[in-house]
């Protein structure tokens, strides 16, 4: 189970790991999808050039693969959040991550996710979504969960319009997910 850019590894672990036996991601991305270009802060004209930002991302990684991005570079916050109290956290917490490598955004934006849909999950998949996720849209969410290919998924939908719905509403997501989660002991 990942949250976010933690459900994007999640699949990424499924699409390799065979010892999986089932898969909860928050969230789903498919990198290389043009649309993909819509959760992040980037400019949306430039999705026919999708490929080539990955490119010149990978070339900077190259030459930089320590520095630092802040999160806010490539999301933008108030889509993540809106928040105080969630964005004073995120910023105070001393594990929390408020940047992280080049060579990591470059290794998350270039990951070859084929394997969502070329057959290489075998285990059930079950897609964590919000309809009102300001940052992976809803629509978004299910033009990926179209292309998984695993012997069984499903989508765990919340009328929700928060992102962050394990932190912004966890009393209302809590139960029905540990509920699923039983469903595939």
């Amino acid at each position: 189970m990942g949250s976010s850019q933690g459900g994007i590894l999640s699949m990424a672990a499924a699409c390799t790991d065979q010892r999986i036996r089932a898969v909860f991601p928050h969230n789903i991305l498919i990198p290389s999808l043009k649309n993909s270009i819509s959760v992040t802060s980037f400019p949306r004209f430039l999705k026919p050039f999708n490929g080539a930002l990955t490119s010149i991302m990978k070339l900077a990684a190259k030459m930089a693969p320590g520095m630092q991005v802040p999160v806010t570079f490539y999301l933008e916050f108030d889509r993540i959040t809106s928040s105080k109290s969630i964005r004073d956290l995120f910023y105070a917490d001393p594990l929390g991550l408020t940047s992280y490598p080049l060579h990591f955004l470059s290794s998350l934006f270039a990951a070859d996710l084929g394997g969502i849909s070329d057959g290489s999950i075998k285990c059930p998949v079950v897609v964590i979504a919000s309809t009102g996720d300001r940052l992976f849209s809803y629509d978004y969410c299910l033009e990926v969960y179209e292309k998984i290919a695993a012997p069984r998924k499903e989508m765990l939908v919340f009328n929700e319009p928060y992102h962050l719905i394990f932190n912004e509403c966890p009393e209302r997501i809590i139960g029905p997910v540990v509920q699923k989660l039983k469903e595939y002991q």
